[in-house]
């Protein structure tokens, strides 16, 4: 009855973790989860037939594939924070696990190894955890690693030391509960982790997703708002003094979709969101506040530059290639800066950089023009403006 149980149970968070795959393909860490459930599943029963698969020598299959649930269950881990386990290491502990086993005559002493080595697998999993503990979910999954690595350290002992209450028939039995029993707590306690942690990283994709623009990777509107309320509500606002705003257009982008057709003109705005995100990331957060408008919001560091950054940037955009049109063709932004001066609200120093926009567009669009008022500050020789590479867009 007990088994029987452990198996419907396993069965359950299998298809059920399969399910949640199938669903949504970006949670692969469910994907894994579920073939940790599976192969856990095909020990159990390869366990429990033992006498069924020995004549044909194949009883390794039992822990062959609870040694694999183990594999799974460590690229769990990987899936989870986007790395890349040592193929090459797990393999040759699985198999060097596998060797050793079949070497082993007895039964008991061939859990005592395939628990050893699964501990190895697991300890090997944890190092992935470890480097990202700053969130509760993870501090979680680590010390739930942590129990694995121990249950799999201690299971042993019950054979070791020839363990087992008095009501049992023998060492051997009591093991063999305890395996089920606590691998089918583990993996439920485990999977309510992992899917909680899934779950805080759909939350926010989701918040990230409504804050960026998808066609260039920058932040939309609404992301640029939200970085200019928290300039504004900042408790000191003159330590934003003297930060720099840019705002460019794209020039004559309207010609660009009647020439070339919108499919061109998407090309265009996501090369020009590439090379903007290469620049800004060291510089500041950008954003595309329109349909051809970009806003820039520098940071404290880098807007001394702030001049010679957005000259970098205005030369970086019209020296790109775009797919769809002739190789002779370029697309040219015009630009406006100004410095935000001490307690000027976002709503003025954004229109003091529009109407310098406007200005550098009279004065024949491909030029980068300052606020009326404004000075250029020293600029800080530390801060050196990086300019990206000249890219053609595929």
């Amino acid at each position: 009855m007990f088994n029987l149980m452990v198996t419907l149970i396993t069965l359950l968070f299998t298809v059920a973790c399969g399910v949640t795959f199938i669903i949504n393909r970006q949670l692969t860490a469910a994907g894994w989860i579920s073939l940790t459930f599976f192969f856990g599943l095909l020990a159990l029963i390869f366990d429990q037939n033992r006498a069924l698969l020995a004549p044909y020598g194949l009883e390794i299959l039992a822990e062959a594939a609870f040694l694999f649930s183990c594999c799974c269950l460590v690229q769990t881990y990987f899936s989870r924070f986007q790395g890349k386990p040592n193929l090459k290491l797990m393999g040759m502990i699985f198999f060097a696990g596998l060797a050793i086993i079949s070497a082993v005559d007895t039964l008991a002493w061939r859990y005592i190894v395939m628990d050893l080595v699964a501990a190895i697998i697991y300890l090997y999993g944890g190092h992935i955890i470890g480097s990202h503990r700053k969130i509760l979910t993870v501090n979680l999954l680590f010390w739930f690693n942590v129990a694995v690595v121990m249950v799999s350290v201690l299971r042993p002992m019950i054979l070791i030391f020839d363990i087992a209450p008095p009501s049992w028939n023998s060492s051997l039995v009591f093991y063999e509960a305890m395996l089920y029993l606590t691998a089918t707590t583990l993996g439920v306690v485990g999977t309510n982790i992992i899917f909680v942690a899934i779950g805080s990283d759909l939350i926010k994709q989701h918040q990230t997703a409504a804050r960026v623009d998808l066609l260039t990777g920058l932040l939309n509107r609404r992301g640029m708002a939200d970085i200019f309320q928290e300039v504004e509500s900042d408790g000191d606002p003159s330590r934003h003094s003297g930060r720099a705003i840019l705002l460019f257009d794209i020039d004559h982008f309207k010609h660009v979709n009647d020439e070339f057709g919108h499919d061109v003109g998407d090309t265009v705005l996501a090369n020009i969101g590439g090379t903007v995100t290469q620049l800004m990331q060291y510089h500041g957060r950008a954003a595309r506040s329109g349909g051809e408008e970009f806003m820039i919001l520098f940071n404290a560091e880098s807007s001394p530059a702030a001049f010679l950054v957005a000259e970098h940037l205005r030369v970086a955009i019209s020296l790109l290639k775009h797919d769809g049109m002739p190789g002779d063709r370029r697309v040219t932004a015009s630009f406006g800066l100004a410095f935000i001066r001490p307690g000027e609200p976002a709503k003025r120093f954004v229109r003091r950089a529009d109407v310098a926009l406007y200005a550098a567009k009279d004065a024949g669009r491909n030029r980068l023009r300052l606020a009326d008022g404004d000075s250029l500050p020293d600029i800080d020789e530390s801060v050196t403006p990086f300019l990206p590479k000249q890219r053609r867009a595929g």
